[in-house]
């Protein structure tokens, strides 16, 4: 039996054992499973790349059944089948970032998609006559969310330490404007379901997406201040 038939398997059996309200669970298990025997680099590099599920603890013996259908089989799992298998969705990655002239001052912000291969990236910009660097960077990240579609995995890169402190790690958000546009992003999140992952980059340092959205929101800023 292939290692998906066995996922499944397991799957429909916990599905079938638990109410209605708690089918979620048999996912858990299932996850949990996973994560039990992680031994080998290559499924734990896998597990790395996946946004971190929200853990709903399962039964000793509901292991053990997870157990039983993966064990010894999850080396040969490749990272698309273990995605499916889970019901992770393979992340979209988008590149963010703002500009702003004298701070405060006339900005600009912009939002690059990481394309597959053969395709373009796909771009979101925009302008504020009188604005601020940190509001073009949050701004930047709200349209991203609003572009997003139900249930989607967004891994977000942004060279905004602050963004990432508002938006995942409690950071006090004190300014009532960014604190307004962190709010809408927490309401839009939350409304389509969406898993937000963020990761820091550096700026200016040659990363190809993020000096792509540096230029956009840069030439973003200066056509707005032209028209």
């Amino acid at each position: 039996m292939s290692i998906v038939s066995h996922l499944v398997q397991a799957l429909k059996l916990h599905i079938q054992s638990l109410p209605e309200k708690d089918a979620q669970t048999a996912r858990d298990v299932l996850r949990q499973g996973v994560r039990e025997i992680l031994m080998s680099e290559q499924i734990a590099s896998v597990m790395a790349s996946l946004p971190p599920p929200a853990i709903v603890m399962p039964a000793a013996d509901e292991i053990v059944v997870a157990k039983d259908a993966i064990v010894e089989r999850v080396p040969a799992l490749s990272p698309q089948m273990l995605q499916s298998v889970l019901g992770l969705s393979t992340p979209v990655e988008v590149y963010t970032d703002g500009a702003c002239s004298c701070n405060p001052g006339p900005g600009g912000w912009s939002a690059v998609f990481v394309p597959t291969e053969g395709q373009e990236p796909q771009v979101l910009s925009g302008f504020k006559a009188q604005t601020t660097n940190n509001e073009m960077e949050i701004t930047a990240i709200l349209n991203v969310v609003e572009a997003a579609s139900p249930g989607q995995h967004i891994q977000l890169y942004t060279d905004s330490a602050l963004c990432i402190g508002w938006l995942s790690l409690g950071w006090k958000r004190k300014e009532p404007v960014n604190a307004a546009l962190c709010a809408q992003i927490d309401a839009i999140v939350s409304q389509k379901s969406l898993t937000m992952t963020y990761v820091k980059v550096k700026g200016h340092s040659g990363n190809r997406y993020n000096e792509m959205c540096d230029q956009i929101a840069v030439e973003a800023r200066l056509r707005g201040v032209a028209s």
